[in-house]
């Protein structure tokens, strides 16, 4: 029963700290996939870039959901995406507007990442549940303002990844739920290590055409109908130029290139195969090719190699890396090497016989997968705060090792690199009034 309170008067009741009592799905209430008009869970989307018009499917899809609103600081884009997809809903230019609204319930942060760790907080104070896109935060700072925001406010959040769940295939390596088996009862034995390697399957880092920043950028004409003040945000004051706002991923201001547009979607699931969701490696290492710029991002890395303490290692290779043996194709090499066997390709293993053994193990545990019914529910999604946390501090890890040219160690009890205060001052980004009353 609701103890006479819907749903959304319950999430008011959670974000004022009033103790929190089990909702019963709606579907049980009214019967199989029996969900009220009136009763819909409202989203709003902040951003009606390329990414909400790939992912508003998610929500058109699903009969719980409904969107009321849709924000974009460029109103042309904003216009278009309401026309296209959600004709009903309100239009805004600021998501502090949006998020205002007592009626929504879950905002979808689709945003250049320099806004995404604001906007977590803002909404989560807000009293919203949180659909984020990845990377999670633009800095390593950022991660425990997040992760707090969301405790604190007993919000429900999930990153847009999605391959450490139950049937998915692991970009043609094979079922995640079967890798996990074979990591976590020790099958190729221990430690192991992983490579995300260059001409496989699973390197797609868009490296030559996404990710890259340009030089010598000129000041141009900000387009009518674009709020470019509300656009930068918490990032430094910046002259306009249409390629900041098109190619943001190239610029260290607003993203962090390849690494960060791809890097939780390959390395959250490895995480989650190690059993690392709640453990840093103790160094990571990147080999470049020519110093980092301060600004522009550039292709200059050729592989990552992230160290833990018991001797696991996750290798991450780019574009550039040199095949090994020069010989062998990089997709018929091993994923994961240990002591005992290796894993290959649509999950094949040497020795053979370990795939069909594999199946004979206990499972892992199950994983709430349904990200609106751990809204309603009030449970933790799979993909959360806390194992988003750690998958973005390896991309952060790698980049800052990018940026210093020199292997770094970090300190997740201090939050601080060891001994690095060059790589310290990495960890914060500078934040803009009145921005900084949420970073």
């Amino acid at each position: 029963m609701y103890h006479s309170m819907n749903r959304r008067q319950f999430i008011t009741k959670c974000a004022l700290g009033v103790a929190a009592f089990q909702v019963v799905p709606r579907h049980i209430l009214g019967g199989k996939n029996y969900i009220s008009a009136n009763e819909r869970i409202n989203v709003g989307v902040i951003g009606c870039g390329g990414i909400s018009g790939v992912h508003q499917d998610i929500i058109r899809r699903d009969n719980r959901l409904r969107c009321v609103s849709v924000c974009d600081v460029i109103q042309d884009r904003r216009d278009k995406f309401s026309a296209s997809y959600f004709p009903d809903a309100a239009k805004y230019n600021d998501f502090r507007e949006l998020i205002a609204r007592p009626d929504i319930d879950i905002v979808h942060i689709a945003t250049p990442p320099h806004w995404h760790a604001a906007m977590v907080v803002a909404a989560a104070r807000a009293g919203k549940d949180i659909f984020g896109e990845k990377p999670m935060t633009r800095t390593i700072g950022e991660i425990p303002q997040c992760v707090n925001a969301v405790k604190q406010y007993k919000r429900i959040f999930r990153i847009n990844t999605w391959f450490r769940i139950a049937g998915n295939d692991y970009y043609e390596m094979g079922a995640s739920e079967k890798i996990k088996k074979l990591c976590m009862h020790k099958m190729l034995g221990w430690p192991l290590t992983i490579t995300v390697r260059q001409g496989s399957p699973i390197c797609r880092w868009k490296f030559s055409d996404w990710g890259v920043g340009r030089f010598n950028m000129q000041p141009e004409q900000i387009p009518e109908g674009t709020d470019y003040d509300l656009w930068l945000g918490p990032a430094q004051k910046r002259f306009y130029n249409k390629d900041f706002v098109a190619n943001f991923r190239g610029y260290w201001d607003y993203d962090g290139g390849c690494l960060a547009d791809m890097g939780q979607h390959f390395l959250d699931p490895i995480q989650y195969f190690l059993g690392k969701d709640n453990e840093a490696p103790v160094e990571v290492e990147a080999e470049t090719t020519e110093p980092a710029h301060p600004f522009v991002i550039k292709v200059n890395w050729k592989r990552i190699t992230f160290r833990y303490a018991d001797g696991c290692k996750i290798v991450v290779e780019s574009e550039l890396a040199e095949n090994p043996d020069g010989k062998t194709n990089p997709a018929d090499q091993p994923f994961i090497e240990g002591p005992n066997g290796k894993l290959y390709r649509n999950c094949r293993t040497d020795p053979k016989d370990l795939a069909t053994e594999v199946d004979r193990m206990p499972d892992p545990p199950t994983q709430n997968t349904d990200f609106v019914r751990c809204v309603m529910d009030r449970k933790p999604f799979a993909l959360n705060e806390n194992s988003s946390a750690y998958s973005m501090l390896l991309v952060h890890l790698a980049n800052t090792s990018i940026r210093t040219g020199r292997k770094v160690q970090f300190n997740t009890v201090a939050w601080k690199f060891i001994n690095d205060p060059g790589a310290d001052r990495l960890i914060h980004q500078p934040v803009r009034a009145p921005w900084d009353r949420y970073l």
